[in-house]
């Protein structure tokens, strides 16, 4: 939004590609708590205890998904060694929190972050994963469709 007030391409095309990597986050967290279905440890039962579709969501960590998605996208955005480790550690801390709160998992934290950081990656273009890329009209300027480069 403030590229577009501005004027200015470039900001909204980094907007864009952060946006569409907390959109990939989000939705690939939300699929993976339901096919999964596992307990929060405050929710009784063990670590190792799943039942898909269940409503059961403790895997992964929604919470961490999305600040490691947005930590990423930024960081990539601002290309700035203090700001990558001042959102890498704000993300780091997200996700301590989820596990000193006893919501979640150790697992459930770092596989979030993972997930988190791959959706950002992929929509900026500087991952391929199973040989996809993120969507040609994110990753170069004036580009219009969704093609998906292999």
């Amino acid at each position: 939004a403030v590229g577009l007030l501005a004027g200015d391409a470039r900001i909204t095309h980094s907007g864009e590609r952060i946006s569409a990597g907390l959109l990939l986050a989000g939705v690939s967290g939300t699929v993976l708590k339901q096919l999964v279905g596992r307990r929060r440890p405050s929710g009784g039962g063990g670590a190792y205890e799943f039942h898909p579709f269940s409503g059961d969501d403790a895997w992964p960590s929604g919470h961490t998904i999305m600040a490691f998605a947005l930590a990423t996208g930024v960081s990539d955005e601002l290309h700035s060694t203090p700001a990558t480790v001042l959102l890498y550690s704000a993300a780091t801390l997200t996700g301590w929190s989820r596990l000193n709160d006893n919501r979640h998992w150790l697992s459930d934290v770092l596989t979030g972050a993972a997930v988190g950081v791959t959706s950002a990656k992929l929509m900026n273009g500087h991952w391929r994963v199973f040989g996809v890329m993120g969507p040609r009209f994110l990753l170069s300027p004036g580009v219009v469709g969704l093609n998906l480069r292999f």
